[in-house]
């Protein structure tokens, strides 16, 4: 047992980080300095060789590789943006450009490379919260047999990209490396000038997922909750992917006080007692059940150390009430998982609806804590932002109107 928890508990290594805190049910705008692990991959150790195996990757092949691979992608239309009343609203508000100004400044965007693309469709919403009005465009070309869409959300006040991303028949191979560390930098300097400034490299747990990654950075130490995520293609060299987050009202506590690494790693490894059981580990004959050491279900609500107290911090989980009014008594399985926050957005089930992929993707990432419906345009893109950083599925299998 000690064997296998000196190599378990080898495997993982922290990091500073700021991040913000829950205070009144409301994020604070005072970010605060905390130790959390480098990487959230899952390792084990082979009770019999002593060797750490790591679970995440393991499934992440086998998923790549027995995945569907068929390409392509249904048209991320614009349902469920403004009606025509609101619509003709628009022209009346001096803050908001037409669609030919945000065409033709996407446009001017080498990057994007939109010169061959028709605008196909252009829809507009507003966000009551934050009083703004975003726009997605829609985009899309046919080369051959093969047809290729884009779709960009833009400010609709002054034009700025917040999301984009390009599809296809086709799968398109990504940039990596230097080369592309070197795009995304020229890409945030041209458009984002003053957040670039304030940017750096980030290796750590909180921005996994393909790509460039940038993260801001205060005091030495990075705030991964603000970032800039990019991808490009390695032929063309044009943007695949972009997405980011910029809070400007952030404020940064001082690191006078904290507590040294070498105490939090120590604090960390006192929290995560290990034991001998069986894990599920992928092969090609199906999943193995592996007798190794590993962490215990409580070490696992175990997620960082507070830099200033020296604290612990395990998760509270915050039980999300799903219900339903079209579900019955002997639907056994389906309010098992309601009662435990894993299901629907929605108040109906639809137990006879065609499951669709969106639909099943909003079901899986509400394991997560995290609820998206997919009738609403921006909660499907960050739908699938999610299922992307989990590993769910590869951006060039996004068919969100397939039936599963």
């Amino acid at each position: 047992l000690e064997q296998g928890r000196g190599t378990l508990q080898g495997t993982q290594k922290l990091q500073l980080e700021y991040t913000r805190q829950m205070e009144n049910g409301t994020e604070s705008q005072q970010a605060h300095l905390r130790y959390v692990p480098v990487s959230g991959d899952n390792y084990v150790v082979d009770a019999f060789t002593g060797k750490a195996v790591n679970l995440s990757q393991l499934w992440q092949e086998y998923y790549k590789e027995s995945g569907d691979q068929e390409s392509g992608g249904s048209n991320s239309a614009a349902d469920g943006g403004l009606s025509e009343v609101e619509l003709e609203g628009l022209g009346k508000l001096d803050q908001v450009l037409e669609e030919k100004e945000l065409d033709s400044l996407l446009r001017q965007m080498p990057q994007l490379a939109l010169q061959d693309f028709q605008l196909a469709e252009t829809a507009y919403y507003y966000n009551k919260e934050d009083d703004c009005y975003t726009a997605s465009l829609s985009y899309t070309r046919q080369k051959g047999e093969a047809r290729e869409y884009k779709n960009a959300t833009v400010n609709a006040s002054d034009g700025q990209l917040i999301r984009f991303f390009a599809f296809g028949d086709e799968e398109r191979e990504a940039l990596e490396g230097e080369a592309a560390m070197n795009k995304g930098r020229a890409f945030l300097e041209t458009y984002f000038p003053q957040q670039f400034s304030q940017v750096g490299t980030y290796e750590g747990n909180s921005r996994q997922g393909e790509g460039v990654v940038l993260v801001r950075q205060a005091n030495g130490v990075p705030f991964p909750e603000n970032y800039y995520r990019m991808s490009f293609d390695k032929q063309t060299g044009a943007l695949l992917s972009f997405q980011g987050q910029w809070d400007e009202d952030v404020t940064f506590a001082g690191k006078e006080g904290i507590i040294s690494l070498e105490q939090a790693e120590s604090i960390w490894k006192e929290a995560h007692p290990v034991e001998l059981g069986y894990s599920a580990a992928p092969t090609d004959q199906g999943d193995k059940l592996m007798l190794a050491y590993q962490y215990t279900e409580e070490a696992k609500q175990v997620y960082g150390v507070d830099a200033l107290s020296g604290e612990a911090l395990r998760n509270q989980w915050e039980q999300v009430q799903v219900s339903y009014t079209d579900v019955k008594e002997g639907d056994s399985e389906i309010l098992a998982l309601a009662q435990m926050g894993v299901g629907f957005k929605s108040d109906l089930f639809q137990k006879d609806k065609a499951l669709t992929q969106a639909d099943l993707l909003a079901f899986l990432v509400s394991a997560q804590g995290q609820y998206y419906d997919p009738q609403v345009p921006e909660e499907l893109e960050s739908l699938y932002w999610s299922a992307y950083e989990l590993g769910i599925l590869e951006k060039n299998q996004r068919k969100e109107d397939a039936l599963i």
